[in-house]
């Protein structure tokens, strides 16, 4: 009996285990499509940013201050319809913007979620085994995924030729966009999306030490900077119109 006891109890937690999806699951790249639940996935993490902006600092110690600055901070912003003088006809633009704030809209288009704090060691989107910082998504009212974007920093450009060649093996050899050679952007095509992948370096210093006499020695590094960016073909007419974030595909030189 006490065997079957422990039998019953194993089996429960499996089965909870297996039917509850993982809060912090990081999400690969390859799999999210326009059906990716984007505001079920930022639920939790707006909600911890919320926590913690509202904590007052005089009631945490400075340990426990320092760790919650080493959080991720998310933030969701609510996209609407408007027309005003400012631009030329309708457009979206965020309900929160300082010129809409006291503008009636003319209905919601969607939400966006935004990674607005961030290190090189986090991970919050994974592409081929290359770990991105940041993740940001825009998605309708009714939770139909927009587009999605992912930055990824490193000191190496081997994460660049990894991504490019996985993404010329999975769709085809990419359509160069840029002539520039210190920032290529590079585009595939799918049955429903767009992917532009775009990288940028600039050289970083690091100071080692300082003398005496004020000499610094500095350590020099190069710094690159990969964007991720997938739209879901249905809504690149909608994005001609949205007026505030990066959103829009980069186009042809």
């Amino acid at each position: 009996m006490q065997n079957f006891q422990l039998y019953k109890a194993a089996a429960i937690i499996v089965l909870l285990f297996s039917c509850s999806p993982a809060v912090d699951k990081i999400p690969d790249l390859d799999k999210v499509g326009s059906d990716f639940n984007a505001g079920k996935f930022f639920k939790d993490k707006i909600e911890q940013t919320n926590k913690t902006i509202a904590t007052p600092p005089t009631s945490m110690t400075r340990a426990e201050a320092l760790k919650k600055l080493d959080e991720n901070f998310f933030a969701k912003d609510t996209l609407c319809y408007y027309t005003t003088d400012a631009f030329d006809g309708q457009h979206i633009h965020s309900k929160s913007d300082y010129g809409h704030r006291n503008k009636k809209h003319e209905g919601i288009y969607g939400y966006t979620y935004s990674t607005i704090s961030w290190s090189k060691k986090d991970s919050l989107a994974v592409l081929k085994g290359i770990y991105f910082q940041t993740l940001n998504m825009f998605e309708t009212k009714d939770g139909k995924l927009v587009s999605v974007k992912a930055t990824n920093e490193s000191y190496s450009n081997a994460n660049y030729t990894k991504l490019v060649n996985h993404l010329n093996k999975k769709y085809g050899t990419a359509k160069q966009l840029s002539k520039n050679n210190e920032a290529p952007i590079l585009e595939w095509e799918t049955n429903d999306a767009k992917i532009q992948l775009k990288t940028t370096k600039k050289t970083v210093e690091d100071i080692l030490s300082i003398a005496v006499d004020g000499k610094k020695e500095v350590k020099q590094e190069k710094e690159y900077t990969i964007e991720y960016y997938r739209v879901t073909k249905k809504y690149l007419k909608d994005l001609q119109i949205v007026k505030i974030g990066r959103w829009y595909l980069e186009s042809e030189d």
